[in-house]
């Protein structure tokens, strides 16, 4: 089994990584160079939360909504570190268990959900699991909106039409136990951002005087404290990826000492280009009389052949995409149901009596997923509510209880406060984001 199972788009973290520690084996990781760990964490970390980010400099002002970002990206590195420390302590630094708190775990290696079930408990591990399938499933609900939102104004049709079009594949890729085939759009997904980035830089140099950019500082806001939650919510909602898919990536990389310094440069890197984007989206579209828009896309010129290739093939590319994430949502929960009854996913009896309720679900969710993404209204909100919901327990909560169980007694309280305070803010963020993006 590869580290990388489609690693697509923002949440493509691996079906592997996000819940079947059960099934590691030393073996069939192969040793990854840093470049290799560091492309394939910003590959996972890359997605449709760009095309928020103008709006979320727009709704937070600038300056602020800048420096929101930058810090929830802090908070990211100091949570990946904690998660880290933690496999570290269980491996006992030799590679080999410590604790283990599960007898259907069978390797020295641990992933983001090994960690959390070994070191928290079951329960936690529920919780985690919860947490991952909300984001998933809620970030193929926003390719779905996105999709819905953008292909009528480039190519036409009515957004629903589109939305009918998309449930069709990903109903039929949901059918299938294994989408590893699929693994090969990550570099055309990246590929799409990165182009569709490009775009955008090209026009806003074509189009902005040093007169307008000086009129751009003088008057966007600078800062807008009302819409803090929901910043930070959309902020959440880019990280969750790297995170998780954090220490498989630990586990394939030949010179672990030199991880976090990879996770560092992966971050730092990854923050300029959504910041590029944002920044570029925002002064570019600032004039608009409408203001920015959710997903900046909608402020584009819909005539432009070029924009219309930019969006058609960015919306082509989701849905690939929403087949690995969706992939991983269902599988985690699955593999989960398995293991409560005792069954081994993939066993003769999980297909005789098991498999075509579990293929009735997986589409049923596909198609709640498409109801909801005609119904809803705000495409940024989405992506607050589930990195509110959904993230912020994964990314900010969870590995730090971890730590503190892991250093009950070890250390001093000036130690633990840092990630106390981390545990607090995520729930503060669950409570405040959600609230501020379902009532807004």
């Amino acid at each position: 089994m590869s580290l990388i199972q489609g690693d697509v788009g923002r949440h493509s973290a691996t079906s592997s990584s996000v819940v079947t520690y059960r099934r590691r084996d030393e073996d069939n990781i192969d040793p990854m160079t840093r470049w290799g760990v560091g492309l394939t964490l910003l590959k996972c970390n890359w997605g449709i939360g760009m095309m928020a980010i103008p709006y979320l400099l727009d709704s937070g002002g600038l300056w602020l909504g800048t420096a929101l970002f930058i810090a929830s990206m802090f908070i990211t590195r100091f949570s990946i570190g904690k998660l880290i420390k933690c496999k570290e302590i269980l491996e006992g630094g030799e590679g080999t268990m410590a604790v283990v708190g599960d007898d259907d775990f069978d390797g020295p290696l641990l992933d983001y959900t090994g960690l959390i079930k070994t070191i928290l408990g079951p329960r936690a591990e529920l919780c985690a699991l919860l947490s991952l399938a909300i984001s998933m499933w809620g970030s193929c609900i926003a390719y779905l909106k996105f999709i819905h939102d953008n292909m009528p104004k480039f190519i036409g049709l009515d957004g629903a039409a589109w939305v009918g079009m998309c449930v069709i594949p990903a109903a039929c890729l949901a059918s299938f136990d294994d989408i590893q085939f699929l693994s090969s759009f990550a570099t055309f997904g990246v590929f799409c951002g990165i182009a569709f980035a490009t775009v955008l830089f090209i026009d806003t140099a074509d189009s902005v005087s040093g007169h307008d950019f000086t009129e751009f500082l003088d008057n966007c806001t600078a800062a807008d404290f009302s819409n803090i939650p929901l910043a930070l919510s959309i902020s959440a909602f880019c990280n969750e990826g790297i995170v998780v898919l954090s220490p498989s990536a630990h586990n394939a990389m030949h010179e672990k000492d030199s991880f976090l310094s990879v996770v560092t440069g992966t971050i730092f890197v990854f923050s300029i280009c959504y910041l590029a984007v944002g920044f570029a989206g925002y002064l570019r579209y600032f004039p608009d009389p409408d203001g920015i828009k959710e997903e900046f896309t909608q402020n584009m010129d819909g005539s432009r052949v070029i924009n219309k290739i930019g969006v058609s093939l960015y919306c082509l590319q989701l849905i690939p995409t929403f087949a690995v994430v969706y992939y991983c949502s269902y599988e985690a929960v699955e593999w989960r149901w398995c293991r409560s009854i005792g069954v081994d996913r993939g066993s003769h009896e999980w297909t005789v009596l098991y498999r075509k309720k579990a293929v009735f679900l997986r589409i049923l969710g596909v198609v709640i997923a498409a109801g909801i993404s005609l119904v809803i209204s705000d495409f940024a909100d989405v992506l607050g509510l589930v990195g509110a919901l959904g993230t912020s327990i994964a990314v900010y909560v969870l590995p730090h209880l971890a730590w503190l169980k892991c250093t009950v007694g070890d250390t001093s309280l000036v130690t633990k406060l840092p990630s106390i305070l981390c545990c607090t803010y995520g729930v503060v963020l669950m409570l405040a984001g959600s609230a501020q993006s379902l009532y807004k």
